[in-house]
């Protein structure tokens, strides 16, 4: 049985776009949400959130400088993340916002 050798699969790595480019719109989303909806978290939300996406710090670095735990804040960002994403399905202040930056863009180059 002269070539049937073991058939190799090999992965072969994804670039570093596609790994990157769902984390970047997260980012960016989170910051967008956070601009037009922000004054309606509680302050103690804002000041753990602000940080998170205006600041860019880390988990541990918020919750050293507000003096609670790491999962504290863990647990207030994915909060503020739901409280947000609710804001927009109810409000689309951001999804407009897209949508009229969509059409000045699209009459700009006509």
């Amino acid at each position: 049985m002269k070539g049937r050798g073991v058939k190799k699969n090999y992965l072969t790595p994804l670039p570093v776009s596609c790994i990157l480019q769902p984390v970047m719109e997260k980012i960016v989303r989170q910051g967008m949400l956070y601009d037009f909806y922000g004054e309606l978290l509680t302050e103690h939300q804002r000041a753990v959130y602000g940080e998170l996406v205006t600041n860019d710090m880390s988990l541990s670095e918020i919750a050293e400088e507000q003096g609670i735990s790491r999962q504290a804040v863990h647990d207030i960002i994915k909060r503020c993340d739901k409280q947000l994403e609710t804001y927009e399905s109810k409000l689309h202040l951001l999804e407009n916002f897209l949508k009229d930056k969509g059409d000045e863009a699209e009459a700009k180059g006509n």
